[in-house]
This record gives C-alpha cells, structure tokens and sequence, in this order.
C-alpha cells in the first residue's frame, strides 16, 4: 500500500506539471565549447557528439539521468515520546548511541526544454545502543524508563518527485525554481537492555509538498548542480517542516551519441521537525542528517 500511494502521488505530479508541447528558447549547441587537448580531428569529432545532443534536446525527445548514489549521513538531534501527547523532554541521538550510517540516495532526472523532473529517494536506518535520557512511552503500558539502557532502530524513508521550470537560462548559469510532492515514512523501533523487557514501537506515513529552486553550470566535462527545497505541512494529527540542500558535481568520463557516463560526488544536509500521534501517545523528532555521496550516472 506505501509503495502504491507513492507512485500514485508522484504519477499526478507529472499529470499536472507536463505541458503538452515544448518550444527551445535557446540553442545549447552555441554554448558548448571542446575544451579537451588532443588532435584537430579528435575535437572535429567530439564537437560533432556534442552538436548532435543538443539537437535532440530542441525537439520532443527529452533528456533522461539516471543516478545511482550512496553516501555517509550522519545524524544529530532529539528524539521524545510520551503517553500522555505532550512531550517536555527529548533524548538525544548520542545518548541513545546513533552515529552516521550508510545510505541510498537514488535520483532520477528529466530534462525537457526549459522543463526538469526530479525524482528521489533517500532511505537509510540507525541502529545503536545507549541510554534513554527520559522516558519513552507511547500508551500501551509498556514504557521504557529514564536511565534505562535500550536498543534503537530508526528507520528513515523519504520519496520526492518535483518539477522546475527554468527563469535564468544563459551562458552564465541556469536558474529554476519549481515545487514538488513527497512521502515520508518513519519507523521508531526502542529495546530495553535492563529491568524489564520492554519494546516501544511507532510508525507513521505523511505525505507533504514542498517549494525549490535549482542551479546548475556546465564547464566543459565538470557540470556542477545545486538544489534547495523546504516545506512546512500540518495534516490531523502531524506536523512537518523539513529543508534538504543538495550539492554534486559530476565528470563525463564517457561520450557517444546516445549514452553518456559520469562520476559524481556531492554533500547533503537534511533538517527535520516531526511531530505525529500513535496509540495516544506522540513522537516528536528534531534532526539533522549531513554528510557526503559518491556515485555515478547514465545519460540517456
């Protein structure tokens, strides 16, 4: 049902962002200049790939990157729950022993026109053991007790799709600005270690909409892309604001007519403020994810 719900979501993002025709407003192929060393024939030749791209960039037929990304994201913040739905105290990631875990951060871009879909993930889960700062209780009877020596398992998936339409086309940079619809999915899993055996469990599911902007510039084979999106959404029972600032920069390391390849690397930083009822008892989370990504991409 979570899966079904996503793509149902990130289906009506296209049905209402997609135009139906597109007109270039200006041609790539006078912005492209060879830059690599090597014989005249060699540049004649990649001057000729180069040319042909943008060509198909002009018509109907976009441009699809896929993106395969795996980064270190480590996590600092608070974390509370409370039976009684008024949480006055938290307990820090370091105390309950939560450090950087690996994660995987897919994305998937299309570029139309003046027009480019993103579509991403980021799905990644902390695993420690350490104390609880104040008591964590959802309401069923079973809490664990301040002081208490716990196991965590927190698992974090968010699915974004969003659509940027370009308002600063030039040589100097590209600017847009779009907005977007996501999923986040949070799974809170804590395991006393002393006293009694206890498990507190909690899991929620918010879909939110968001506003962002994008930059990118093209030097040669280096391109370098930087998007920004935040959002604050309230829907019954849960509230959410959220920032995610994502830096890469990639190198062409293959060229042909139809397929390019590339080598990338880049920096997140993520921001969330959550808040969200389970059981009669409320979960509130306040986080910052950062750290770097390697990977690489297919451009078709």
């Amino acid at each position: 049902m979570k899966a079904l719900f996503v793509f149902a979501t990130l289906g009506l993002l296209v049905l209402l962002a997609f135009p139906a025709s597109a007109q270039t407003r200006f041609s790539w192929a006078e912005m492209i200049q060879d830059q690599d060393l090597g014989s005249l024939q060699e540049e004649e030749k990649e001057d000729e790939e180069e040319l042909e791209r943008p060509r198909r960039q002009e018509g109907w037929i976009p441009r699809v990157r896929a993106l395969a990304r795996v980064g270190q994201l480590d996590i600092d913040g608070d974390l509370g729950v409370n039976a009684r739905g008024i949480v006055q105290t938290t307990t820090s990631a370091d105390s309950l022993g939560l450090d950087d875990e690996t994660s995987a951060q897919p994305r998937l871009d299309i570029d139309w026109d003046w027009l480019h879909f993103s579509f991403s993930g980021l799905f990644v889960e902390y695993e420690g053991t350490g104390f609880a700062e104040t008591t964590i209780d959802f309401g069923n009877g079973n809490g664990i007790t301040a002081g208490t020596q716990v196991e965590s398992d927190i698992e974090l998936d968010m699915v974004t799709g969003s659509v940027y339409v370009d308002i600063l086309p030039s040589w100097l940079l590209d600017l847009g600005i779009g907005f977007g619809l996501g999923v986040l999915d949070v799974e809170l899993d804590f395991r006393s270690l002393t006293g009694p055996a206890t498990t507190v469990t909690g899991d929620d599911l918010l879909p939110f909409g968001f506003l962002s902007a994008r930059v990118s510039k093209a030097i040669g084979r280096f391109e370098f892309t930087a998007i920004g999106s935040g959002a604050a959404a309230e829907f019954d029972d849960q509230d959410l604001s959220f920032y995610d600032v994502d830096a890469m920069a990639t190198f062409k390391i293959l060229r042909t007519r139809f397929l390019d390849a590339t080598i990338l690397g880049g920096y997140r930083w993520i921001g969330i403020d959550y808040e969200f009822s389970d059981r009669g008892g409320k979960a509130v989370a306040d986080v910052d994810f950062e750290g770097p990504y390697v990977g690489f991409s297919l451009n078709f």
